[in-house]
């Protein structure tokens, strides 16, 4: 199973692009195959105050550059790794980039404040939040953060929306009311459901992505504060969801029912599963690294192993299966 961290205000994604060597003239009756260099993987790394950076995951050196804008932040690549998209905040779009000349090729008006970013098929789903004031939310329980809790109570302030972009239009097709501050987004096994979490609501909001309707909300404020991400295991069996103040993480099965729990450490962000499922991958944004956590046994405290984290990750499918 597996999961994309979401995490910091950064953004990777993993891709491949393939460069052939110059060919040699040879005559007809000697013609041979020409030999082609090896596929590259490389990370694209979103930085609010720069352009998105290029790596190569041979040896994670920086090889190139990308100019987006200002405000680089959510990051997805399409299923053939042909288009990178980027949610950009100062410009209030969707930058969608052709990965062979690593060249914006067409800007889509998304709303304030995009954020997160998921692809499925031709379709990039951008969280965005027309109530945001900017700047990083207030401790839970502070005087900060019930001002403004009884601000969204009294007033008409609208909740993140969920804008679904077609990326063969090049156009915002439609969107879906989630809650205040969406920060996850994934999707169940067969395609017909978003699955959100919405952290100032402390709940997790599944809509059904053809007609928008909210079919099942999941409250989380019992288990912990601020659910933040989300992820579905490889076999579409089980949903993890994060608890980021909760320092926790919850085990919902396919029906979206929670039927399982589990200590993270302290403010955890993004996740994912191993690729066989076997294991649970947490990002922790206090002490910026990954904590591997037995799937089978959901304990926090056996064969743990660490790895420093990055930020939030989405690997091209061409590198993993």
């Amino acid at each position: 199973m597996k999961f994309k961290t979401s995490a910091i205000a950064l953004g990777l994604a993993v891709a491949l692009a393939a460069c052939s060597k110059k060919e040699e003239a040879v005559a007809p009756e000697a013609a041979a195959p020409v030999e082609q260099a090896a596929p590259q993987a490389v990370a694209y790394v979103t930085h609010q105050d720069g352009p998105v950076t290029i790596y190569s995951l041979a040896d994670y050196t920086k090889i190139g550059e990308i100019n987006v804008g200002e405000g680089g932040r959510g990051v997805g690549l399409t299923e053939d790794g042909k288009l990178l998209v980027v949610a950009v905040k100062e410009t209030k779009d969707l930058a969608i980039v052709d990965t062979a000349t690593n060249q914006v090729v067409r800007r889509v008006p998304v709303g304030i404040n995009p954020e997160f970013v998921r692809v499925l098929g031709n379709l990039a789903f951008v969280a965005y939040e027309p109530a945001s004031k900017g700047g990083p939310p207030p401790k839970p329980g502070s005087a900060e953060a019930k001002a403004i809790e009884k601000e969204r109570e009294e007033g008409d302030e609208l909740p993140a929306q969920v804008a679904i972009i077609d990326l063969v239009k090049g156009e915002k097709i439609k969107e879906i009311t989630a809650g205040f501050e969406t920060e996850g987004i994934e999707f169940s096994a067969d395609g017909k459901h978003i699955i959100v979490t919405n952290e100032a609501d402390e709940n997790v909001s599944v809509h059904d992505i053809e007609t928008g309707e909210k079919i099942k909300q999941i409250d989380t404020e019992s288990y912990g504060i601020r659910p933040r991400g989300v992820k579905r295991s490889p076999d579409g069996e089980q949903f993890v969801v994060t608890l980021e103040y909760g320092n926790k993480m919850l085990i919902l099965d396919k029906n979206y029912n929670v039927i399982n729990e589990a200590a993270t450490g302290e403010v955890p962000y993004g996740v994912t599963y191993t690729r066989d499922g076997s294991e649970i991958v947490v990002a922790w944004h206090v002490v910026k690294r990954f904590r591997y956590l037995m799937q089978k046994r959901l304990s926090s405290s056996e064969k743990c192993r660490w790895a420093s984290v990055v930020g939030t990750l989405a690997l091209h499918p061409m590198t993993h299966s």
